[in-house]
């Protein structure tokens, strides 16, 4: 896996195998800073941002993050490498030349099926 659309298949496939609920990629035209899928499930709406080897936001992101966060409602950030997926908040990122940098790290689960049931057990 070398990007973050083979992070997202994988991520997607995973959880849909696992907890069976809907989960949807949303497309770039959807709107700046809107995160990259919605996960339905057990009457909960979860958003997730996607990133592949880095902690980097968009401005737009950040933005978002910050008005779903003042709304009561919550943007969960994973970061994926090749053997672990990194879960964060948006509650400390820190503002960078042209990105914010996620800081508040929530915890790291493994690439296996143990840490997969781990992160979906977190998530969902």
């Amino acid at each position: 896996m070398k990007s973050e659309a083979a992070f997202s298949k994988y991520l997607c496939d995973t959880v849909r195998r696992y907890k069976k609920c809907l989960v949807q990629r949303l497309e770039i035209t959807t709107g700046a800073g809107v995160p990259d899928l919605v996960v339905i499930n057990n009457y909960k709406t979860h958003w997730i941002e996607l990133k592949w080897n880095t902690k980097h936001i968009r401005p737009e992101q950040y933005i978002w993050g910050q008005k779903a966060l003042a709304n009561n409602v919550t943007v969960n950030y994973l970061v994926g490498t090749e053997k672990t997926i990194e879960f964060y908040t948006i509650a400390k990122a820190v503002q960078m030349a042209r990105s914010f940098k996620l800081t508040d790290r929530v915890t790291t689960f493994d690439r296996n099926r143990s840490g997969i049931d781990d992160l979906v057990d977190n998530l969902f």
